[in-house]
């Protein structure tokens, strides 16, 4: 005979689905964004980071973003970026130098999120370029386009407070980036 079980445990059970199907679409669209992304070298596609917080800006402010310096020395000096970089800058012509950008995660740690103890989600880009990276629309396309109604199905109840948030434009601010809300 099947165990009874109560309905108090009901909300206990929402919660834990939530939270594990939450964090996999988290991962999921992690993997992807590189994709997406517009590439040169690979180094912008490669260096998005997943943070969360209980408000906006404790997860904003968990995206430290790059000095120029450090992103330029990084794209001209570090492999597997500074291959395509040197490359592509002999030729004086970036899509004429038969080199593609190579995309290597820099940031693979991706944080268990419990929604309850932070329910803001931001997925940003460190590079200090990001908002100029971001101009083109790729991203942007694909997470208000595609990405926005597959979560739509996918969690068509969200619990309260819950707030998931992905860098897609330059904001009017020059060098910072806009989020779009996807719950």
């Amino acid at each position: 005979m099947a165990k009874k079980r109560h309905l108090d445990n009901f909300a206990e059970d929402y919660n834990l689905w939530f939270d594990e199907s939450f964090n996999k679409a988290i991962r999921a669209i992690f993997k992807v964004l590189p994709e997406v992304s517009p590439v040169y070298t690979g180094y912008f596609a490669s260096s998005w980071k997943v943070t969360a917080g209980a408000t906006a800006q404790a997860a904003s402010r968990a995206i430290r973003k790059e000095s120029q310096k450090v992103s330029d020395r990084n794209r001209r000096f570090k492999e597997p970026w500074s291959n395509v970089y040197n490359a592509r800058n002999d030729q004086h012509n970036a899509y004429f130098s038969g080199k593609t950008g190579e995309v290597r995660p820099r940031f693979t740690d991706i944080p268990y999120i419990d929604y309850q103890a932070t329910p803001v989600v931001n997925i940003g880009n460190v590079v200090a370029y990001a908002a100029y990276a971001l101009e083109n629309p790729s991203v942007a396309t694909y997470v208000q386009g595609q990405l926005k109604g597959d979560l739509d199905r996918a969690f068509k109840t969200t619990p309260q407070n819950v707030r998931f948030r992905i860098a897609t434009d330059p904001a009017k601010r020059q060098g910072n980036v806009s989020y779009t809300e996807l719950f």
